[in-house]
């Protein structure tokens, strides 16, 4: 099962930071890779507090090699951490018996939530700056 968490303009952003000199995109690549590292170990320090470490096991960062790509990917392995993410709806056996319902607990997408903030804020105060030079 996969899920994916997106945001809108997403697309409009990679294509505005895809049209800035290499020399600036170069200066927020370490700022974006460094956000990643920061979201995963972050969400594997909470998943370890609260008692589940293995979901956060294969947890890693993917960042693309070309320097005109300003992305990063986390990507996460288990194939349970989007139940304690979601949550679930009332599940019931094949009888009808019901079995209860997996209540939504999100860790990491509060996580990437606020590191995107802060890198946005990051990112902002670096074009000033290139501007006033």
């Amino acid at each position: 099962m996969s899920a994916t968490l997106g945001w809108t303009g997403l697309s409009e952003l990679a294509r505005d930071l895809a049209a800035l000199p290499a020399k600036v995109r170069g200066q927020f690549k370490p700022v974006l890779d460094q956000a990643g590292q920061q979201i995963v170990a972050e969400t594997t320090s909470e998943y370890a507090s609260e008692g589940v470490p293995s979901l956060s096991h294969g947890m890693r960062v993917e960042s693309s090699q070309d320097a005109s790509d300003l992305s990063v990917r986390i990507r996460l392995s288990s194939p349970t951490a989007h139940l304690r993410e979601l949550g679930t709806v009332d599940r019931y056996t094949s009888k009808g018996a019901y079995r209860g319902r997996q209540p939504a607990r999100p860790v990491f997408i509060p996580i990437v939530e606020r590191v995107r903030a802060q890198v946005g804020e990051t990112l902002s105060s670096k074009v000033r700056d290139l501007g006033e030079r």
